[in-house]
């Protein structure tokens, strides 16, 4: 129990961390970090069986993909909102040379 509940609070630290500072995709870790200790918290004895940690390690690329996949579909990379210099390059007037 005490390995799941250290594993939910460090992913829901990794979700804070990525609320302050947007961008950086922490929130991925940290929930596969949630999903292994609520886990972990449900089911304590998994952690004596041999291989187990073994799977969750393996599983946790493809859960960290399927992860990310849905986040980006929350949030879709858009252009900025604010013009920078660099946007402003190579532009007359407002339309492009």
């Amino acid at each position: 129990m005490g390995l799941g509940l250290l594993l939910i609070l460090l992913g829901a630290i990794l979700i804070v961390i990525e609320i302050a500072t947007p961008g950086f995709f922490i929130a991925v870790p940290g929930t596969i970090l949630i999903i292994y200790g609520v886990l972990l918290a449900l089911f304590p004895e998994l952690i004596n069986i041999p291989y187990v940690p073994w799977i969750l390690f393996f599983l946790s690329f493809p859960i960290g993909y399927i992860t990310y996949l849905i986040y980006r579909k929350l949030s879709p990379p858009s252009p900025p909102v604010t013009e920078s210099y660099e946007g402003l390059v190579s532009k007359v007037g407002g339309r492009n040379i």
